[in-house]
C-alpha cells in the first residue's frame, strides 16, 4: 500500500472503532457500610462529563460504554471506582 493509502485506512480505523464501543444502561443502589441509602451520591463515567446522583433511595440509572469505569463520590467518604 502506498503512504495515501494508509492513511486513509488509519482514518477510517480511527473513527470506526470508537463506535464499536456499545452503550449499556446501568442501574445500582449506593449504601453505606451499614446497609443505609446514600441520597445525592455522585455517579460518574469516568473520563467523561456524564454522570447522576442517586435519589431518595441510594438508586441510580446511567447510560455508560460497556468497557466504562463507574466513579462513585459523597461528602465524607473516600472515592470509589467499579
Amino acid at each position: 500500500m502506498n503512504r495515501k493509502a494508509w492513511i486513509v485506512a488509519l482514518t477510517i480505523l480511527s473513527v470506526a472503532f470508537p463506535a464499536l464501543a456499545q452503550k449499556i444502561t446501568v442501574t445500582g443502589t449506593v449504601t453505606d457500610a451499614t446497609g443505609e441509602p446514600l441520597i445525592g451520591a455522585s455517579v460518574l463515567v469516568k473520563g467523561t462529563m456524564s454522570g447522576t446522583a442517586t435519589d431518595i433511595d441510594g438508586n441510580y440509572r446511567i447510560q455508560a460504554d460497556s468497557n466504562g469505569t463507574l466513579t462513585f463520590s459523597y461528602v465524607g467518604y473516600n472515592i470509589q471506582c467499579i
